[in-house]
């Protein structure tokens, strides 16, 4: 296995990343992916700079030096590095009736760089606890569907709820975690709209706010 391959593959377990999960973020195929980690093939050097800013280390470093030993002495054992980003906040979803959500944002979550998310929503009610809670940040991963019993953000005649998903015949099924809340059956017959717009991956209940719109 060369250099670049063994780089790929500690640092994509290191940070909790399928190969499917690099693919996407860089835009190649999972088969690329996996042959560059077996050390079939070399990525070209798009990829490799691609590669190298989605694990946030330095080309040259991704390149030239084995990056299981390098962190390992380049830190004191009890240090670990800490990569920080800001994530949208696009809106409110409902845990519970429905909130309009769109994607005009003035206000960002910080996020510790093990999460792979594309956004945040503010969840409004009670449906998804004792798991969620009101007003906790949820983060999401754009994709257009789910595995049955995954939570998801669904749209349904332009309001969004976060919501159990089970594939039904002609719909989806919405189900809460809160038992006072029943299952919320939906199909073309009864919504104009009924699209998942990303999954559930996380979702923090004690987080700074942090606000870019000018007073």
């Amino acid at each position: 296995m060369n250099l670049i391959a063994k780089n790929i593959k500690h640092l994509r377990e290191a940070r909790g990343m399928s190969q499917v999960d690099v693919a996407k973020r860089i835009e190649a195929s999972d088969k690329a992916v996996s042959a560059w980690e077996r050390g079939a093939r070399k990525p070209k050097m798009g990829y490799v700079k691609k590669l190298a800013d989605l694990f946030d280390v330095p080309t040259d470093d991704f390149v030239n030096q084995d990056m299981a030993k390098y962190h390992a002495e380049t830190l004191p054992g009890n240090i670990h590095p800490i990569h920080r980003r800001l994530i949208p906040v696009l809106g409110n979803v409902a845990a519970g009736e429905l909130i309009w959500t769109d994607e005009h944002h003035d206000d960002y979550v910080e996020e510790d760089g093990g999460i792979r998310a594309d956004f945040a929503l503010r969840v409004k009610g009670d449906s998804m606890a004792p798991l969620i809670q009101d007003n906790d940040f949820v983060y999401v991963r754009r994709q257009n569907d789910v595995l049955d019993g995954q939570i998801a953000v669904v749209l349904t005649d332009d309001s969004a709820t976060l919501k159990l998903v089970y594939h039904q015949p002609g719909g989806l099924q919405l189900v809460s975690l809160n038992p006072a809340y029943p299952p919320m059956l939906y199909s073309r017959d009864n919504s104009h709209e009924l699209r998942i717009i990303g999954l559930a991956v996380s979702y923090k209940r004690s987080l700074i706010t942090l606000s870019t719109k000018e007073e």
